[in-house]
């Protein structure tokens, strides 16, 4: 005589698929915080906050660029960007861009730019920026340069600068560097082509 069993609801097989999908489910959401801290494309050193470092895209034959990004000091002392380093130059410099009457003049600031703790400073377009001396070869839109940040106290700090499109809006004022040697972009002010000692000897020839 054959006999039949009721099956049980609480099978050892979907007890072993529950499981199963708990498993798939945590190791998922693990590999989509790690994701996403990577895409956060942000830097921290002994109080010193690096927040998306970026440049443009650059034209076949433009040999300087220029650099943004945000630095805010989460510390209790002062600390100071002193120089910096981009994989594709042969030279960094810091630079800010004033608009007196109108006219905007380029100014390298040679001393660096102090961060106060609790302060947040901008390299943005139309104000303080690096600038990329002599560029070894286009900048290509999506690609990452990797780059440094000297710091006086917090020291060198590795960065990737992101490429972004060279459509990105120009801030008020601001020189567009990707014409150095065709003119500049006059954007919302006038462009003081007087380079003399407002602008750095690095700009001469471009």
């Amino acid at each position: 005589m054959t006999r039949i069993f009721p099956m049980s609801t609480s099978s050892a097989v979907p007890r072993r698929l529950r499981v199963s999908l708990v498993t798939a489910f945590v190791l998922a959401a693990a590999i989509g915080i790690q994701t996403g801290q990577a895409d956060a494309h942000d830097y921290k050193v002994d109080g010193i906050k690096i927040d998306h470092p970026w440049t443009r895209s650059t034209p076949p034959g433009v040999k300087v660029g220029a650099g943004y990004l945000t630095i805010e000091n989460t510390g209790k002392t002062a600390d100071k960007l002193i120089s910096g380093s981009f994989d594709l130059s042969s030279k960094v410099e810091m630079h800010t861009t004033e608009v007196t009457d109108g006219i905007a003049r380029m100014r390298e600031l040679a001393g660096g730019v102090e961060i106060a703790p609790g302060a947040t400073v901008a390299f943005k377009p139309g104000g303080k920026h690096l600038m990329f001396m002599g560029l070894k070869e286009p900048l290509t839109e999506g690609a990452k340069i990797a780059g440094s940040l000297v710091f006086e106290k917090a020291g060198t700090v590795s960065v990737e600068f992101a490429v972004e499109s060279l459509k990105t809006k120009a801030g008020d004022g601001e020189m567009d560097h990707s014409k150095h040697g065709g003119g500049h972009d006059h954007g919302a002010a006038k462009t003081d082509h007087k380079h003399g000692s407002e602008h750095s000897g690095g700009h001469h020839g471009h």
